[in-house]
């Protein structure tokens, strides 16, 4: 079992200290890039059902984290934008990009967990809806699509509504000023390892324009266990949990449910979607997402 053969490299060595904590701060190298340490099997279990995890880019910026006990009751949410595309570089050519309607209701609901949260999802989702509202809000999530680009990192985009996007070379011209920032989307923690180890892509765009933290993914993510995901996510942080914590339970969530709970789950997201008076219908199959591909692609960073 290759989680287990990694955990023997990665966490054997300090098994005295990983016994005697219950969070850990992760600072990859070259490969170590897109480890999931939540995912690897240690002690007869993940090691996500023992331990808080979350990712530094350097261990130099440790001393500028100040984590708040409890984040602020604002967000603003971006869900499946109307009619989305990507223009890859030299090309003249658009490619449209596949509708997300469990997306679309995971941003109506998330926004609906906090007392003044804010969704812009359909056609409402444009750039420069999005580009207005950026800085009023110190939480901001993306259920999108996002277009890595790991021959031109910076080129890299986030897909917003009629074609529009933001590259990470703009996100990091952008003054956030955010807490966190989720970028609900596949492959968002990857990118282009430069000869100093640094990961260029969305998260170094992201913290380089302000922001304190973010959650990004480390592979390519399932449209409907992402929902259930962050659903239980947020909940867990509108109840008070640190994001680590939060993390570390919605994953913990996701592999334990079961097909009726998660049926259960879904009908009470899309009822939120009514009070919008948006009918977003999507196909839930019954699905075990024991597996780590569907909890464990997303980690935190900061």
């Amino acid at each position: 079992m290759l989680g287990k053969e990694l955990a023997e490299i990665f966490l054997a060595p300090f098994s005295d200290l990983l016994g005697s904590c219950s969070e850990l701060i992760v600072v990859p190298h070259g490969s170590a890039h897109a480890m999931p340490f939540q995912a690897l099997w240690w002690r007869d279990k993940p090691l996500a059902e023992t331990m808080r995890i979350s990712y530094l880019p350097s261990a130099g910026t440790l001393q500028y984290i100040q984590r708040r006990s409890e984040l602020p009751k604002t967000i603003l949410t971006v869900g499946n934008p109307g009619r989305m595309s990507h223009r890859p570089p030299l090309s003249g050519k658009s490619v449209a990009a596949n509708s997300l309607p469990a997306a679309e209701l995971e941003a109506i609901y998330v926004a609906s967990l906090f007392p003044r949260g804010k969704s812009l999802v359909g056609d409402e989702a444009t750039e420069s809806t999005v580009r207005q509202l950026l800085p009023d809000y110190p939480l901001l999530h993306f259920a999108t699509h996002a277009v890595l680009l790991e021959n031109a990192p910076m080129l890299s985009e986030i897909l917003l509504a009629d074609g529009e996007a933001m590259s990470v070379y703009e996100l990091m011209g952008m003054n956030l000023n955010a807490e966190l920032v989720v970028l609900s989307a596949c492959e968002t923690a990857l990118g282009d390892v430069t000869g100093g180890d640094d990961l260029i892509g969305f998260t170094r765009g992201l913290l380089g324009a302000g922001a304190r933290s973010a959650v990004v993914s480390l592979w390519p993510v399932d449209d409907v266990s992402t929902s259930l995901l962050m659903g239980e996510f947020y909940r867990c942080q509108s109840q008070g949990e640190s994001v680590a914590k939060a993390l570390q339970t919605a994953q913990l969530f996701l592999r334990n449910l079961k097909p009726e709970a998660m049926m259960s789950k879904m009908l009470a997201i899309k009822k939120i979607s009514k009070t919008r008076h948006i009918g977003v219908d999507i196909n839930v199959e019954f699905e075990i997402y024991h597996h780590p591909y569907y909890w464990a692609p997303f980690i935190l960073v900061g």
